[in-house]
C-alpha cells in the first residue's frame, strides 16, 4: 500500500491543483483528457464541482496522512519496516506564495478528517441489538455495529467482540455515530495464543481450543472439564462429556470387520447372533432360554442322552451317559 502512495499523491494533487486555477505543466500525461485540451491557467471552479473539491481533498489528505500514520502504527507493533526517510526535495507549487492551497479545511472537516480511521478499545456491547460503543482518544463513540465474516440471508456469523478488545472504528462520513467496528488486533494484554504458521486456532476463555495443524495433519477440539460437546441431526444427538459418551439415534448400524470391547457390556433388549459366539467366561441369565437346535454340555447332548441305573419305581436314574 505504500508503495502506491507517490502514483496516488501525484495523481490527486493534479486533479486538485487543475481544479483550483494551477498549471498542470508537470502533468503532461493529463493535459489531454477526454480528446479536449485542458488550460488551467487562470480557470476558476464552478459551484457544481464544490462538492468533487472537497472530497478530492479528503482523499488526498487520507493517502498523505492517514495511510502513513496507519503504516507508522504497524511498523510500531513490529509487523512491517517503516518507510525510510527521504532527501528528495518536494515539487514546488505551482503558484508561490499559496501555502494553504491544500491546508484550507475548516476545523468541521479536519475533525470529520481525524476520525475516518481510529484505533481504540471495546467499552460496552449489546449483544441483544449486535452493537458495541469503544473509546478512541478519550472519545466515547456511539453505539455501533461491529463487523462479522457474514450476515445475509444465507449465512450468518455471531462472534461478539468482549470489553477491552482492540479495535479500528471505520468513520466514512468522519462522524462516530455512523462508524463500524473492526476487532483482531493483538495487544500486549491480549497477546497471540499461537506462533506457528502451520497453524490455524481459536481459543476461547475458558480454556476450549479448536486447532487445526495442517503439518502434522491434526484437528483438535478440546473443551474443559464440565463441559460437553454435541453433535445434533434430526432425532440422532451424540453428547461426549468427561464422564463418557450417550448415543440417542432411532438406529445405529456399525460396520466393523473386529470389535472389541474392554469392560461389561449390558444389554437392555433383545439380542439376535447372526453368528457364532465364542469365548472365554461365564454366562448368567435371569431367565428362560429358548432354542430350535440341541444343546451340548461338553459331550451331553440334551435332547438325545441317556442314563444308567434305570429301575422301575420310584428311584432316580443315574447320571447321563457321555
Amino acid at each position: 500500500m505504500i508503495g502506491l502512495g507517490q502514483p496516488c499523491f501525484d495523481f490527486f494533487r493534479a486533479v486538485v491543483w487543475e481544479y483550483r486555477g494551477f498549471s498542470i505543466q508537470r502533468y503532461p500525461k493529463m493535459r489531454s483528457m477526454g480528446g479536449r485540451k485542458y488550460r488551467a491557467k487562470g480557470f476558476q471552479v464552478a459551484p457544481e464541482f464544490a462538492i468533487f473539491h472537497t472530497k478530492l481533498q479528503t482523499i488526498y489528505l487520507i493517502l498523505s496522512q492517514k495511510i502513513i500514520f496507519t503504516s507508522a502504527f504497524v511498523a510500531k507493533r513490529g509487523n512491517v519496516v517503516p518507510p525510510r526517510a527521504t532527501t528528495q526535495t518536494p515539487r514546488a507549487r505551482e503558484k508561490p506564495g499559496d501555502d494553504t492551497a491544500m491546508n484550507d479545511l475548516s476545523p468541521d472537516q479536519n475533525r470529520r478528517l481525524e476520525s475516518v480511521i481510529r484505533f481504540g478499545t471495546i467499552a460496552e456491547v449489546d449483544v441483544s441489538n449486535a452493537q458495541c460503543r469503544a473509546n478512541t482518544g478519550g472519545i466515547l463513540t456511539d453505539w455501533c455495529p461491529w463487523l462479522e465474516r457474514r450476515a445475509g440471508q444465507a449465512v450468518q456469523d455471531w462472534n461478539p467482540p468482549s470489553a477491552g478488545e482492540q479495535c479500528i472504528i471505520l468513520s466514512p462520513s468522519g462522524e462516530t455515530g455512523e462508524a463500524a467496528i473492526i476487532t483482531g488486533l493483538f495487544q500486549d494484554a491480549v497477546p497471540a495464543p499461537e506462533n506457528s504458521a502451520d497453524v490455524t486456532a481459536r481459543h476461547w476463555q475458558d480454556g476450549a481450543i479448536l486447532r487445526y495443524d495442517h503439518a502434522a495433519h491434526e484437528h483438535l477440539l478440546d473443551v474443559p472439564a464440565g463441559g460437553k460437546i454435541v453433535l445434533h441431526i434430526g432425532a440422532t444427538t451424540l453428547t461426549l462429556t468427561a464422564d463418557g459418551a450417550r448415543l440417542d439415534t432411532p438406529a445405529l448400524t456399525v460396520n466393523a470387520p473386529a470389535s472389541v470391547f474392554n469392560g461389561n457390556v449390558a444389554i437392555n433388549g433383545g439380542l439376535t447372533v447372526n453368528g457364532g459366539a465364542s469365548g472365554p467366561g461365564n454366562a448368567t441369565f435371569n431367565g428362560y432360554i429358548h432354542t430350535t437346535l440341541d444343546v451340548v454340555a461338553g459331550t451331553v447332548s440334551l435332547q438325545n442322552h441317556v442314563h444308567t441305573g434305570v429301575q422301575p419305581g420310584n428311584g432316580q436314574t443315574g447320571a447321563p451317559v457321555a
